[in-house]
């Protein structure tokens, strides 16, 4: 699958989660942008909080394992009796960033590829 087909059905989803803005460039044109600034309109996308937010949602995850945390607190480091959970988008945007490839990363993570 190209990159092309990854970014259509991440930004599907979401879109389905309720993003609905792209800055300046609509989704409908954002495919028709030349590949310089396709590439740089990616990247800003990917990393875009509010689209982050869309697509991994808010739910509690641990920052050490990325699993969802349960609400009774399981996600404490306890030798350092610190909670170490965090909002599900911020821990998948901080894996994001550090990927090598981006784009592949949040497809890896499409609950229906």
């Amino acid at each position: 699958m190209n990159n092309s087909d990854k970014l259509k059905q991440v930004i599907e989803k979401a879109v389905e989660n309720g993003f609905k803005e792209v800055s300046e460039v609509t989704l409908e044109d954002f495919f028709d942008l030349s590949t310089s600034y396709y590439v740089e309109a990616t990247y800003a996308l990917l990393f875009n909080h509010d689209f982050a937010k869309a697509y991994w949602g808010d739910v509690g995850v641990c920052m050490l394992f990325g699993e969802e945390a349960s609400k009774d607190g399981c996600c404490v480091i306890y030798d350092a009796g610190k909670d170490c959970s965090t909002s599900s988008w911020k821990y998948h945007l901080q894996q994001a960033v550090l990927e090598e490839d981006p784009l592949s990363y949040y497809y890896s993570k499409l609950d229906n590829k």
